[in-house]
């Protein structure tokens, strides 16, 4: 059984299209129970953009790691 399963997986990665159904846009999910001053649209706290992607707007992981303030 387990020879059969594994032809099968070798058969799916191999030989399956991988078509993507979903954009993955810019988008962030935090929590202020340890860290807070995370960055949002609020007033009082910093606007940039969380991301990493490469060579585009790389820098916004670098400030918020930088800004992040420990929760009181």
């Amino acid at each position: 059984m387990q020879d059969i399963i594994s032809q099968i997986q070798e058969i799916q990665l191999t030989d399956t299209p991988a078509i993507p159904l979903w954009f993955n846009g810019l988008w962030s999910q935090v929590s202020n129970a340890v860290w807070t001053n995370w960055p949002s649209a609020a007033e009082d706290t910093p606007n940039y953009l969380p991301c990493t992607w490469n060579n585009y707007w790389e820098m916004g992981a670098v400030l918020m790691l930088c800004e992040l303030e420990l929760a009181k």
